[in-house]
């Protein structure tokens, strides 16, 4: 079986790709990637090292959402908070406003921000109708990016695993 994801890892098959792009619609180059879906990368290569992060991102939702001035967030959420079902019911533009944040903060949890995995899996749990608790949680989760704006994932080249997720068309070969 072929792994369709082998030729990002093969020089000589992405420069054979690159080649036949180039001839065929017109680009500048394929040079070193500093930005990719919102993600910054910088890269030290003499160290072997390499640091993905989302600060432009982050200031970004920050300002949408008119946090700037929000309150300092050390902690993803409240220690002791415990984010209950809604006893009432959200406004519809309460609903479109949490959904809108919750969604903005889900994009850094999955791409460089595992550090608010949990927080926004429990903000995410209220989706239908927030309570007002929900929707100052979501606010101080915001906040917390701000001023965590510059952690970043680093890669420095120790591990020396094998590439091995499976893709989509390998699992259904499979099962």
């Amino acid at each position: 079986m072929v792994n369709p994801l082998r030729s990002l890892f093969d020089l000589d098959t992405f420069s054979m790709k690159a080649s036949y792009i180039k001839k065929t619609f017109e680009i500048q180059g394929f040079g070193a990637a500093n930005w990719f879906l919102s993600i910054a990368i910088e890269r030290d290569r003499n160290a072997g090292k390499l640091w993905l992060n989302q600060r432009a991102y982050i200031e970004k939702i920050v300002k949408r959402y008119h946090l700037e001035h929000g309150k300092k967030a050390s902690t993803p959420l409240l220690k002791d908070v415990t984010l209950a079902k809604n006893e009432g019911q959200a406004t519809p533009g309460q609903i479109h406003e949490y959904q809108q944040k919750v969604g903005s903060v889900l994009y850094a949890a999955v791409t460089t921000r595992p550090d608010i995995a949990f927080a926004t899996s429990k903000l995410a749990q209220s989706l239908k109708n927030p309570s007002r608790l929900h929707l100052e949680q979501v606010d101080r989760l915001i906040c917390y990016l701000r001023d965590t704006k510059d952690l970043s994932i680093e890669y420095d080249g120790t591990h020396t695993h094998e590439f091995s997720h499976m893709t989509a068309a390998e699992a259904n070969m499979i099962g």
